[in-house]
């Protein structure tokens, strides 16, 4: 299983530490609305919320939705004006 990490930021890590732990997307696989790979019961999250990301039982960090991209470890949650997402192959 693959780890998504390497978070920096002023922010808190909420791919990693977010305040309800099944929604943890670190290990999880990428799920798409084509391939539902999350831990939800019934629909897939990514059907749900129109976008792909590693979701554990959906999510409170999401930066590529169509509506809102969204970076929280706790509650409230606030819109996220802008992130870089940077991927290292191998």
């Amino acid at each position: 299983m693959l780890s998504v990490g390497g978070y920096s930021g002023d922010a808190g890590d909420a791919m990693t530490e977010p305040e309800l732990t099944r929604w943890v997307a670190d290990g999880e696989m990428f799920s798409t609305e084509d391939r539902d790979n999350d831990d939800w019961v019934g629909t897939s999250c990514a059907t749900a919320v129109t976008n792909g990301w590693w979701y554990g039982e959906c999510t409170v960090c999401s930066l590529n939705r169509i509506d809102l991209s969204i970076w929280s470890t706790g509650f409230p949650t606030y819109d996220v004006q802008a992130s870089r997402m940077m991927l290292k192959l191998n």
